[in-house]
């Protein structure tokens, strides 16, 4: 298991967060665990422009992602 991948499980996983946000540029790990992520079809993102003077880029999990770490039972 890479790094990436152990930082999102213990996000999704033993956190059991709904989603994770990247807010700064200096969030280098992060934002390398995300792209990670969305590499393997795990996580999709979007950018939440909502707050005029900030924007954060939100990601969650996808199915396959769900899938991949134990939170979603297949059909």
């Amino acid at each position: 298991m890479s790094e990436y991948e152990g930082a999102l499980r213990r996000a999704f996983v033993e956190k059991r967060a709904d989603y994770i946000v990247l807010t700064s540029r200096r969030e280098r790990f992060q934002a390398e665990a995300m792209n990670y992520g969305i590499n393997q079809g795990w996580l999709k993102g979007e950018w939440d422009e909502r707050d005029e003077q900030s924007t954060a880029f939100v990601c969650r999990l996808t199915f396959a992602g769900r899938m991949h770490f134990g939170l979603e039972v297949e059909r």
